[in-house]
């Protein structure tokens, strides 16, 4: 694990700086266009090559990939994210849509509703979990609690493997 510390840390700041990037990307051209006296195509042309970047690394990408693909494991890995993200959002959208049916409420406040029981369920565990932990894409999924003893209902519980048992 020590040897993958190295590289974890730009590849987590390249998301960052990205991430950061992205945002800025839609909102600074109206600030900008409003104080460079830029025309409408002066200020879509910014966002057209922040995205045309998008495409001109897509190629390079692509054939990093290629090579990738023929590792086994990772196709495993990417076909189960595919259906995992797919799942994970049917689950979520099931969730809002229900309590919007349920408690007749519109879907921002549903999705409110489904947001703070999850937050319910970590609170109440809070004292009894020696571990948690959010799991899913961006850590906004499903909470993971590790406890000593599993609860008789209402929860899936998962036995984790150690490298030293396999």
């Amino acid at each position: 694990m020590k040897r993958y510390r190295l590289p974890f840390l730009p590849v987590s700041l390249l998301f960052l700086v990205r991430g950061m990037a992205n945002n800025m990307n839609d909102t600074l051209p109206a600030a900008v266009k409003r104080i460079m006296s830029m025309s409408d195509v002066q200020t879509s042309l910014v966002q057209f090559s922040f995205y045309g970047a998008y495409f001109c690394f897509a190629l390079p990408t692509a054939l990093f990939i290629r090579r990738l693909w023929g590792i086994r494991r990772y196709r495993y890995g990417v076909v189960a994210q595919f259906f995992y993200v797919g799942v994970q959002t049917c689950v979520w959208s099931f969730n809002i849509r229900l309590a919007m049916h349920e408690l007749g409420l519109a879907e921002k406040s549903a999705s409110t509703v489904s947001l703070l029981s999850i937050l319910g369920f970590i609170d109440a565990w809070r004292d009894r979990a020696l571990a948690r932990k959010m799991l899913g894409a961006g850590g906004g999924g499903h909470p993971a609690l590790v406890v000593d003893r599993v609860p008789d209902e209402g929860v899936i519980p998962i036995k984790i493997r150690r490298k030293d048992s396999f």
